[in-house]
């Protein structure tokens, strides 16, 4: 059993199975924005402890603004999130500073 492999791969079917469109009213609503916000928070823990890479965390930031022809600012909170949970790890390497420098 791979601890890893295991966080990786739920966390991966968590975030293909996030809302595409967060237009949703009411309770639904408000879970499906938090539940979208909550995976790139721990998407920013798994960087963190170093369970994730810095390409996973650019396919990542490149999914979530580049769904839709404008990205809706759920999907922007979710992002800046993201960023400025793993920023100063992702600044420490050269790989990180690139991808600092393509989305900020």
């Amino acid at each position: 059993f791979d601890l890893k492999r295991a966080v990786m791969e739920r966390t991966q079917a968590e975030f293909d199975s996030l809302p595409q469109d967060l237009e949703i009213e009411g309770d639904d609503g408000k879970e499906a924005r938090n539940k979208v916000k909550g995976v790139m928070a721990f998407l920013g823990q798994l960087f963190l402890r170093q369970f994730t890479t810095t390409k996973i965390l650019k396919m990542v930031v490149s999914s979530m603004l580049f769904r839709r022809e404008r990205p809706d600012e759920v999907h922007l909170e979710a992002v800046c999130l993201l960023l400025k949970a793993t920023g100063a790890s992702l600044e420490s390497t050269q790989l990180g500073l690139k991808l600092l420098d393509d989305f900020c």
